[in-house]
């Protein structure tokens, strides 16, 4: 059971039955695009003063989702008017139903102050994200008795009496945003950051109305499209009278002077370019074959392609930049490709395009496939150079790499980080505190070796150190087998009962430490303050719902001593403090042992006890 519950209890033994005080629950709505965070506020009517009061409000989880819940402006002490609550649960994390619940207490303990009566009080801010695929409209927010489990009911404490409220629900308005800029559609068309086309009242980059006339089903209306000659058919539905296909028909270019006929047979030069009936590889505006024809311009390789064209789009080289093809050159033999890849060796080095790591001349691939130099580690680089470079290593200077030592199983690398375990020991990057010639990282990870308290470090090397106590020498530090109950340590001292027991400290041979029995304390004492209030009933019921509750006394808290702790034994304290009911049988008020015979028991007692 949560806070919340707990404090429905409290609030219920404070009240009585309901008389015919007013109260209302209101939320004032707001709105927003989708993506984007809306503000929505809870107002709080009165009659009389409020002493405490709880309510759920419920929302879509497709359309909306809880971003934040704070206090309003009257539940803040500092305001005018305001009251800072003794206890106050915001909950957004529900365990059934969607939205948020609240339980609020104004005040625990004299003097009382209460929410004074009044209208339109805010109490609650709630901040909603308004999810990107939310879509246009209302989405209510609803009071509800329904949310958490067990429900949160709609409930209103004024002058110690439990009223049902009324409440008014609200809604979030989601309004159109179907570019998800964060600015409605409408204003979006009327400022002219969007265009409307087609006249359907929705920004075209969000789409258009359906049914119109689409010729060539790009998804964009003709009425939208170009139409350069004016015919009524948008210009890229005539793909036969556009051959370079840019959009506009060719009798529209040829009439503007954009394009040109340079040999005469009625077909605009660039469509024969781009269709690849012709070409004009120096991009002149004139055809190359008919800078051919003319003899202005060199063909080498007579592939067809001017020279001048071959070396400018890269199809050849002329890497040392003689003016000669690089294939002309390798095909006469006047320059060497020991890789056959097409290029001049020389130029290959020069650009970097290949390597020689031991300038010996000879590029690096060449002598690996010669098997001239040695590459185990197959990348491509020579080894010496591999470590001259510091991108491999040889640790034990056995000059192979120690990656192709590993992967060949030659030395052995438990940790698989790449370096053999040799060297990983020799330079005190790990460790083999048992001498056992494996790594202890290693042993740890496969069971062989433990480490107890997992902080890297063999339990038995760390109890050779002295680094942990081993009392009853069975390996195993003290403080791990206590911490996980292979053995007793009643009194909390850290050392096992067993070694204390074998030292004298279990005098009756009992099996149980002399310190461990008949510890005295005071009845009620829920926190071992030494005193009798309104604290103990808080721990009891703190340390019954899970919330922090340091409890080493549970006979203590037993306050009616029915041998259970459970919320009748902080009911049993608040009425013998502040309703004259029965205070705690013994021991109380004094310390003592417990006359009655239970199974709640009392570990160590906070208080001194004379």
């Amino acid at each position: 059971m949560r806070k919340e519950h707990w404090i429905t209890i409290l609030v219920l033994m404070l009240c009585a039955v309901a008389t015919a005080q007013e109260s209302n629950f209101r939320v004032v709505g707001a709105s927003a695009t989708p993506g984007l965070p809306v503000e929505c506020r809870i107002k709080f009517d009165h009659t009389s003063d409020c002493e405490a009061f709880s309510l759920g409000v419920i929302h879509d989880p497709s359309l909306l989702s809880i971003s934040n819940l704070q206090r309003g402006f009257y539940l803040e002490g500092a305001n005018p008017g305001g009251v800072s609550p003794d206890f106050l649960m915001l909950e957004t994390n529900l365990l059934s139903g969607s939205g948020f619940v609240v339980g609020c207490l104004f005040d625990l303990s004299p003097p009382i102050v209460d929410l004074i009566a009044g209208i339109d009080q805010e109490i609650l801010i709630c901040t909603y994200q308004v999810l990107p695929t939310a879509s246009a409209g209302d989405t209510p927010l609803q009071f509800s008795a329904d949310l958490h489990s067990p429900p949160v009911a709609m409930l209103v404490v004024m002058d110690g009496l439990e009223f049902t409220p009324t409440w008014e629900d609200g809604a979030v308005s989601i309004l159109a945003d179907c570019n998800l800029n964060g600015t409605p559609d409408g204003d979006d068309l009327a400022n002219g950051t969007s265009e409307d086309c087609d006249q359907d009242g929705v920004p075209d980059e969000c789409g258009y109305s359906p049914g119109q006339p689409d010729c060539n089903q790009d998804g964009i209306p003709d009425i939208c499209e170009l139409d350069c000659n004016s015919d009524g058919v948008p210009d890229s539905c005539q793909p036969a009278l556009d051959c370079d296909l840019d959009g506009v028909l060719d009798s529209c270019e040829l009439l503007e002077g954009t394009d040109s006929d340079c040999n005469s047979n009625g077909f605009p030069d660039s469509c024969e370019v781009t269709q690849g009936i012709a070409s004009d590889c120096d991009g002149d505006g004139i055809l190359d074959s008919c800078e051919l024809a003319a003899g202005t311009d060199q063909d080498c390789d007579l592939d067809g392609i001017p020279d001048s064209c071959a070396l400018a789009q890269g199809l050849v080289s002329d890497c040392d930049g003689d003016g000669l093809l690089d294939s002309c050159e390798l095909a006469s033999g006047t320059a060497l490709d020991c890789d056959a890849d097409g290029l001049p060796d020389s130029c290959a080095l020069a650009q970097g395009l290949v390597i020689d790591c031991d300038a010996d001349g000879f590029i690096d691939s060449c002598e690996i496939a010669a098997g001239t130099e040695s590459d185990c580690n197959l990348n491509g680089v020579l080894d010496p150079c591999d470590l001259n470079q510091g991108t491999a290593f040889d640790c034990d200077g056995s000059g192979v790499l120690d990656s192709c030592e590993v992967a060949s199983g030659s030395v052995p690398d438990c940790n698989l980080n790449g370096i053999p375990d040799a060297c990983d020991m020799s330079q005190g990057t790990a460790s083999d505190c048992d001498g056992s010639g494996v790594l202890d990282s290693c042993e740890l990870a496969s069971g062989v070796l433990l480490d107890c308290d997992q902080d890297g470090l063999v339990d038995i090397c760390e109890i050779a150190d002295g680094l942990h106590e081993d009392c009853d020498l069975d390996s195993i530090p003290d403080d791990c087998a206590i911490a996980t109950a292979l053995v007793e340590d009643c009194d909390f001292n850290g050392v096992p009962d067993s070694c204390e027991m074998a030292a004298g400290g279990d005098q009756d041979q009992n099996g149980v430490l002399d310190v461990c029995e008949d510890v005295q304390f005071r009845r009620g004492d829920c926190n071992g303050s030494g005193l009798f209030n309104i604290a103990d009933a808080i721990i009891v019921l703190n340390y019954l719902f899970g919330l922090p509750a340091d409890v080493t006394c549970p006979d203590a808290c037993d306050s009616n001593d029915d041998s259970n702790i459970d919320i009748a034994d902080a009911i049993f304290v608040l009425g013998g403090l502040f309703a004259g009911g029965p205070l705690p049988s013994q021991p109380f008020p004094d310390c003592g042992d417990d006359p009655t015979s239970d199974t709640t028991e009392c570990t160590f007692y906070g208080a001194s006890c004379p």
